[in-house]
């Protein structure tokens, strides 16, 4: 009771990793949906490529820490109770065909579609980031480019 895991934790080498999963649901998860790690803090980091996903609930939908280049396609994130997708310490990001909506439903802590922290080269297109109880986008001060994107 109280603790917090996440539903599922990949390690990326500095090789790089492929993840596909259909989909995902948790419904009452105390820690993030899925958790990816792509790299240790100081070290090379590995790349990263997560296509054709749904994830339903979690605290966060996909989490992306220490990554170098990063391809998110054809990602659906929902009913989560922070952010739907959450970046940090990326280089190199491209985020395509996601849709995420409906996400921050912790009643405390309201929640964004994207978050982006300390990510330098993240481009979004062809996404959606709808019905979040805060923001659609939430960018850090690095460089970002947004292109046919809804963001509500």
């Amino acid at each position: 009771m109280g603790t917090t895991v996440s539903g599922i934790v990949a390690r990326a080498a500095r090789i790089g990793l492929f993840l596909r999963l259909s989909s995902v649901g948790f419904s009452s998860l105390k820690g993030d949906a899925v958790r990816v790690l792509a790299g240790r803090q100081g070290s090379r980091p590995g790349s990263l490529v997560v296509r054709d996903m749904t994830i339903e609930g979690g605290d966060r939908g996909l989490v992306v820490l220490n990554a170098g280049s990063v391809r998110v396609e054809g990602v659906n994130v929902s009913g989560c109770r922070r952010s739907g997708l959450h970046f940090s310490s990326c280089h190199d990001a491209r985020v395509a065909t996601v849709t995420s909506v409906g996400n921050g439903l912790d009643p405390i802590q309201e929640g964004d579609g994207l978050v982006a922290t300390y990510c330098k080269g993240l481009r979004i297109t062809d996404s959606s980031f709808t019905e979040n109880t805060r923001r659609g986008i939430s960018l850090g001060e690095e460089t970002h480019e947004c292109s046919q994107t809804v963001i509500g």
